[in-house]
Order: C-alpha cells, then structure tokens, then sequence
C-alpha cells in the first residue's frame, strides 16, 4: 500500500502565481486525504476525498486562452533505467530548445514521484515549464506549472478545483465526442490521439489501447475546438509537419526523443519552424 502523505504544506495555484501570500494548503494524510486552506488565518471551505485526492473549492475561472510551443516533450520513467538517466534526458531536451515538458510516471508511488518531480524541477529551474501527468495534488506540491490528465483520470473540473485557475491544464481525448466534451471545460488544452501507431501504448497496461485517429482525426478535432490542440501518438519527425498542417497546435513526443535527447530536440524544432 502506498504511503500516506503527512505534513506536506503545499502552495495553490493562485498563491504560486501571484505570489500575494496568504494561501497555503496543509495536507495531512492518515489513511485519507484531509485538507485546509489557510487564508490570513482563516479556514476556506474543501472537500475531504478518500481517495488520497484534495479537491479544493475555487471561483469558475475565466477563459483565457494559452499559447504552447510547437514541441511538447513527455518524459516516461518507463523509458529509463533510473533516476540519474531520467534527469540527464531532462537537461539535454531543455539545452536543446525543450520549453514545455511532461513528467509521467504511472507506476511509481506518491513519494518516489514527489522526490524526483522536486529534483527535475530543481535542475530545469524556470527555463521550462513543467506539467505533472495525472496527479493534481502532486502538481501543486512539486509546485509544477500544471496537470495532464486522461480519460481515465481525475476529471477535468475536479483537477481545476485542485490546482486553482492560474495553472495549466490539459485533458487527453480519442474522439470527437470527447473532444467536444473537452471543449465545454476549464481545460487549457486539448490533447488528440493517439494520431499514429506508438510503441508507448502498445508497452502501456492499458489493456484496450485507443485506436489511431489519423491526420483525419486531428483535422476533425481542429474543426471541434479553439482551444490550444496538441497531437499525440508515433510522432516523429518525418511526419510531425503533417500533424501541424493537419490543424494541431503543438506534437506532444516520447519515443523519438529518447535517442540523443537534445539533437532529437534540436531537429524537431527545425522542421516545426
């Protein structure tokens, strides 16, 4: 079973954006998630979750519109033998143009994703904006610059009530229904795929992995939203041209990064100029 979180005081969203002071989310875990926002003194209201989630309550944020860099970089723990490589990958994206970059790890627990979300964060500083994969309250602890999460997640508008209305959030879809559920949202972005076949999915646990949606798909879902969309699944770069031109906004990658981070990096950025 995985170890509770205890005493961690982490910041919110609208604390660690405008730095006013005054909000601070305690989180005190024996057995379930229990937490209290502090404002000046004051309590604020939560909601008590028992499933190691808190889930905060925040004003409907307003719409505003985000803009992303062409190259979203996915770094998967799956991919890497340890911690040192994992960060080593991290620091060459970063050197090679790598401004927007997903930390993922599906397998690890709260604590040992906590240790090396703070270390990755430690090492890029801000020079890249960094979003956590699936766990909101991690996001806010590693104080990260946002959340992705899936279909099979934590919903769209439970992450926003956790991270405030200042950080970044994105939501995975895999169809036009989806997408345009997904456009109803306070997500910042929508993803789409996966666009080609992945040897990422094909590996994952998943045991029904969503079909390919093709250069149709992402066309399909450009006709659907105004919202940032962002192309995910076999991109490289001989095809990542044809996902731009196809409507997408920015390819998130894994695979054709792994090998030589920052010269994959550095190529990508060329072709998607």
């Amino acid at each position: 079973m995985e170890t509770p979180l205890r005493n961690l005081v982490i910041p919110t969203g609208a604390e660690r954006s405008e730095r006013s002071g005054g909000t601070w989310c305690s989180l005190v875990a024996e057995g379930h998630a229990q937490a209290e926002l502090v404002e000046k003194g004051q309590p604020a209201p939560v909601v008590l979750l028992r499933n190691g989630i808190i889930e905060t309550e925040f004003s409907d944020p307003q719409p505003c519109m985000i803009t992303l860099p062409r190259l979203y970089a996915i770094l998967d723990v799956d991919f890497f033998p340890d911690t040192g490589a994992l960060l080593a990958a991290a620091q060459e994206l970063a050197a090679g143009g790598v401004t927007l970059l997903q930390y993922r790890n599906k397998s690890g627990n709260a604590w040992q994703m906590l240790e090396q979300a703070r270390e990755l964060k430690s090492r890029l500083g801000d020079s890249v904006k960094l979003i956590m994969n699936d766990r909101a309250d991690l996001c806010l602890a590693a104080e990260y610059d946002g959340v992705h999460v899936g279909q099979d997640d934590l919903s769209t508008e439970s992450a926003r009530r956790i991270i405030g209305p200042n950080l970044t959030l994105g939501v995975s879809t895999h169809n036009p229904e989806q997408v345009k559920e997904a456009d109803k949202t306070s997500a910042d972005y929508i993803a789409i795929g996966p666009v080609f076949f992945t040897p990422t999915k094909a590996m994952s646990s998943k045991s029904n992995p969503d079909p390919e949606v093709g250069l149709d798909g992402v066309h399909q879902a450009r006709a659907l939203t105004r919202k940032p969309l962002v192309a995910i699944g076999g991109i490289t770069r001989a095809n990542c041209s044809s996902v731009i031109e196809a409507g997408a906004d920015a390819v998130a990658v894994i695979s054709d990064l792994l090998r030589e981070p920052r010269k994959s990096a550095e190529e990508f950025l060329r072709v998607l100029r």
